[in-house]
C-alpha cells in the first residue's frame, strides 16, 4: 500500500511536470520582456527546445551591437534579389526596449539556434499563442521583425522581415 502512495504521488508530480514543461514562460528585465515556447508551431518537436533564461539573456546583450549589421545586410541582399524593390529603412536600434519578445529554440544541422520574433504591436494573448511573422503589421512597417541566433557559435545567424507587397 505505501509503494502504490509513493508511485501516485511521483506519478503526480511527473504529469504536472509535464505539463507545466510545456507551457510559455514568461520573462522581464530592465531592458526587454518577452515569452519562451517550448515549440514553434508544433511542426516537428523534436527538433525544438526551450531556451534558458541565460541563453536569452547572452543573445539580448549582444543584440544593440549587432542590430544595425543585420539590418543593413538583409536590405542589401533584398535589393540585390530586386533592385526595384522598395526597401523601407527601420532604426531597430533606437527602439529596441518597446518590441514584446517571443522565442524559440531549434536544433539546425547540430547546432542549437534561438529564432526570436519582436513586435510593437501585440494582441492581449501574445503571452499565451505564438504570432505569425506578418500577422500584425506586415509589410515592411518597422513595427516587427525576427532573428535568428545560434547559441553554439555565440553569433546571429539570420534577419527576417515580412517583405511581401501590400
Amino acid at each position: 500500500m505505501k509503494e502504490l502512495k509513493y508511485f501516485v504521488i511521483i506519478g503526480l508530480l511527473l504529469v504536472a511536470f509535464i505539463t507545466n514543461a510545456q507551457k510559455p514562460r514568461y520573462l522581464k528585465t530592465d531592458t526587454y520582456e518577452g515569452v519562451v515556447f517550448h515549440k514553434y508551431w508544433a511542426t516537428y518537436p523534436k527538433y525544438y527546445f526551450s531556451p534558458t533564461d541565460k541563453e536569452i539573456a547572452v543573445m539580448e546583450k549582444k543584440l544593440p551591437g549587432k542590430i544595425g549589421e543585420l539590418l543593413s545586410n538583409f536590405e542589401k541582399k533584398e535589393r540585390s534579389v530586386s533592385p526595384y524593390n522598395s526597401v523601407r529603412h527601420c532604426d531597430f536600434v533606437e527602439d529596441l526596449g518597446r518590441f514584446k519578445r517571443q522565442y524559440c529554440g531549434h536544433w539546425i544541422k547540430g547546432d542549437k539556434v534561438i529564432m526570436a520574433q519582436f513586435f510593437i504591436d501585440v494582441p492581449s494573448d501574445w503571452k499565451k499563442v505564438m504570432i505569425i511573422p506578418g500577422e500584425l503589421s506586415g509589410n515592411r512597417s518597422c513595427k516587427e521583425f525576427g532573428i535568428t541566433y545560434s547559441i553554439t557559435s555565440g553569433k546571429f545567424c539570420g534577419f527576417f522581415e515580412d517583405t511581401s507587397p501590400m
